[in-house]
């Protein structure tokens, strides 16, 4: 069964027409396609049929992928001045830096240099797909993908390498002291993930390590941690009823990822569920990352797909 798809013209918080053409749908997966993904695709405004495609996937793993269409790569973005705790809708405005099935679905991009693309635990994702679809495309496997290479931003790779690295770059950029720092080397020998419970000395160096990082913003630790605006939602539920009812300070909206808080009221509108063509009773309330998502975790490591990859004609940025 083929992508059922629907053009959308105009969207609630966006004045005028949409200037660039915005394609929303669902793709079946699944032997009987019980589960129904919801898609957005934005087409290029330059030379749509020369120009790259991009597949963008949310990390989480759970997160939607609205956060990329008005907070990271999406032709919109939040008016922040604008918005205050009355407004029934934030408003919305151009951004001047701005799957198989699919494909079959939509021929004319067949052709075009694809690019997978993603952040944050996509990192563990993004070279799979990619080799994935090389092995496929080895293989004869309809359609014949032209993949070029792939993009993540932040990317998870491996947990107790990038979490142990974490200390050593906190004594680089000068959050812990060179006493603290020394005694965790020398306590922990280098790890400090899962410690062992009778290493008493390694679990107080990690206590104390936690106790001055903790009002630390870990993305940008030059900047304010917010109270409600964190990637990591499932630390404290954040609804369209915290940012109305109890209001959020002006001081929450001039954080860097102030737009989360925009995103919970916005996405949740029933105007904007209708102009995206979402089914209606598909979802009750729109969560930022499903945090009860039944999911296997059976890939420890993305660094040989990686190690992989580099033996290709491929491109890759890693930023």
């Amino acid at each position: 069964q083929a992508a059922t798809s629907a053009i959308v013209k105009s969207l609630p918080g966006y004045s005028d027409d949409l200037p660039f053409k915005l394609e929303t749908g669902y793709v079946g997966v699944g032997e009987s396609e019980q589960i129904q993904l919801f898609y957005y695709f934005i087409e290029s405004e330059r030379d749509a049929k020369r120009d790259p495609l991009m597949l963008w996937l949310t990390g989480g793993p759970g997160c939607s992928a609205f956060s990329g269409l008005v907070l990271e790569i999406g032709p919109l973005k939040f008016n922040y001045t604008a918005f205050n705790s009355e407004s029934d809708i934030p408003d919305l405005q151009l951004n001047p830096y701005s799957w198989t099935k699919w494909l079959l679905d939509h021929p004319k991009f067949l052709k075009s240099p694809l690019y997978i693309s993603g952040d944050s635990y996509s990192g563990k994702l993004v070279p799979i797909i990619v080799q994935k679809i090389l092995n496929g495309n080895r293989m004869g496997i309809k359609p014949i993908m032209n993949v070029k290479g792939y993009v993540i931003g932040n990317p998870l790779t491996e947990e107790n390498i990038d979490y142990n690295s974490r200390v050593q770059y906190a004594y680089r950029v000068s959050l812990l002291s060179d006493e603290l720092y020394e005694f965790a080397k020398m306590s922990c020998h280098g790890h400090f993930v899962n410690v062992d419970e009778n290493n008493t000395n390694c679990l107080r160096a990690v206590q104390a390590i936690s106790d001055v990082t903790y009002l630390i913003n870990n993305p940008h630790v030059l900047e304010p941690k917010c109270k409600y605006v964190s990637p990591k939602p499932d630390k404290k539920r954040l609804t369209t009823h915290t940012i109305v009812d109890q209001g959020v300070s002006t001081t929450e909206l001039r954080c860097r990822n102030q737009g989360y808080l925009l995103l919970y009221t916005w996405a949740n509108n029933e105007s904007v569920r209708k102009a995206l063509h979402v089914r209606k009773g598909t979802v009750d309330h729109w969560v930022r990352c499903n945090r009860s998502l039944s999911y296997a975790k059976n890939i420890p490591s993305s660094v040989g797909y990686h190690q992989t990859l580099t033996n290709e004609d491929l491109r890759a940025l890693i930023y």
